[in-house]
């Protein structure tokens, strides 16, 4: 091999159109969800500030609804929002 050549299969990354990511592919024609349509319930409780431990109790309770796919468990953005509702009546009906 002469040095400074390239094998086939090379480890230099891809190039993708219209800078699209692997994880992101393009969708000729299509925009991208400016939101996401699922979150793991881990991500749900980032976005609302609670731990883990309690995302899973809220679930359990019935009080955070979530979806299924196979064994996973997800939650719709608007479920988010129906709960943080659900919080603001409950302050609201104890003030």
């Amino acid at each position: 091999m002469v040095p400074g050549s390239r094998k086939r299969g090379s480890t230099r990354p891809q190039e993708h159109p219209r800078g699209a990511s692997p994880a992101t592919p393009h969708l000729h024609g299509v925009a991208a969800p400016a939101e996401r349509l699922l979150y793991r319930p881990e991500e749900a409780a980032a976005t609302l500030g609670i731990g883990r431990s309690l995302i899973y109790e809220e679930i359990r309770l019935g009080r955070l609804q979530t979806v299924r796919i196979g064994r996973r468990r997800l939650v719709p953005p608007e479920y988010i929002e129906r709960y943080v509702e659900l919080l603001k009546c409950e302050a609201e009906a104890t003030a």
